[in-house]
């Protein structure tokens, strides 16, 4: 298990420098004059060649490519244009709140939909079942903005019973994890009573009910243990995937997040800032892989063998 964590660890570091390399490219092809963004439109144009050549921007492509990777090798990933902060000090400043946000939504996803996954397979084929079933499959085709939207309509300017946007309280974060989570939790109802099913089926179900194990027992300790190995996986995910800054909830909701970091970063070209996002995007996610795969080791002991 040891050799296939240190080999994923170092697949990390080539999959890391061809994304960086990508977003670069991409980036520095783009219109925009970094020493103009810095100094302002009033700068003379003496200042703002200054600025660039310091910056090599009067360097070719791979020539700025090197020097950026030099640079982060001694991490130095520069300075944001917009605020003229370190980057990384930046970003980390902003992960408390897309953290707060990303954990709420997944355990409040995970609480209303694997339970309700849970009775719609139990109740296969019933009335409570193709309710639940049909219910999940509207509300996953609601647009999650479209939704977070009425609830500021209804919750704020409605009802004045939450806050619309910012942070400063728990009640802050309300809106925007149920914005979130009812969508999520729609799509772990669906996997939940997929996964029961399928372990309500298993021969060792078959066998569990006939040594006199209880119904309650039998659904909970051996089909819903089972079954939660997928959920498991793909909380874990969807929880990394959200520390990359879920940019539309923190826009909408006004949360001082990573995703609303970035996006402000794309739409004012601020270079180091976008390449710091891309570095945290990019390893926070290979982690998140990572930390995936050895779970269902732990769990799984016929994915567990194959690591041995």
């Amino acid at each position: 298990m040891g050799k296939y964590v240190l080999k994923r660890i170092l697949m990390m570091i080539p999959t890391l420098l061809a994304v960086v390399f990508i977003i670069f490219v991409l980036i520095n092809i783009t219109p925009g004059d970094p020493g103009r963004i810095m100094l302002g439109q009033d700068a003379a144009q003496e200042d703002v060649d200054a600025v660039n050549a310091m910056m090599h921007m009067d360097k070719p492509l791979v020539m700025r490519y090197l020097y950026y990777i030099w640079d982060a090798l001694h991490l130095d990933f520069g300075v944001s244009f917009l605020t003229r902060q370190p980057v990384f000090s930046e970003l980390f400043s902003k992960v408390p709140v897309t953290f707060t946000l990303a954990l709420g939504t997944a355990l409040a996803s995970v609480l209303i939909g694997v339970p309700l996954g849970v009775i719609a397979a139990v109740k296969e084929h019933t009335l409570l079942d193709s309710s639940l079933t049909i219910s999940s499959l509207l509300i996953a085709a609601i647009p999650g903005f479209w939704l977070s939207i009425m609830m500021i309509l209804l919750f704020s300017v409605k009802l004045r019973l939450l806050p619309s946007s910012g942070i400063g309280s728990p009640l802050h974060y309300v809106m925007p994890i149920l914005g979130s989570a009812i969508g999520s939790a729609a799509y772990y109802l669906r996997i939940t009573r997929s996964a029961m099913q399928d372990a309500l089926r298993q021969e060792y179900i078959k066998t569990a009910r006939s040594k006199g194990a209880s119904s309650a027992r039998t659904i909970v300790v051996h089909a819903l243990r089972n079954a939660l190995m997928i959920v498991v996986t793909q909380m874990t995910l969807s929880f990394v995937a959200m520390m990359g800054g879920s940019m539309l909830t923190e826009t909408i909701f006004g949360l001082p997040g990573v995703g609303a970091t970035i996006l402000r970063a794309i739409n004012m070209k601020d270079v180091p800032m976008i390449m710091a996002s891309t570095i945290f995007v990019t390893l926070t996610l290979m982690i998140g892989l990572l930390l995936v795969d050895v779970l269902n080791a732990f769990l799984d002991p016929r994915v567990r063998a194959r690591y041995k």
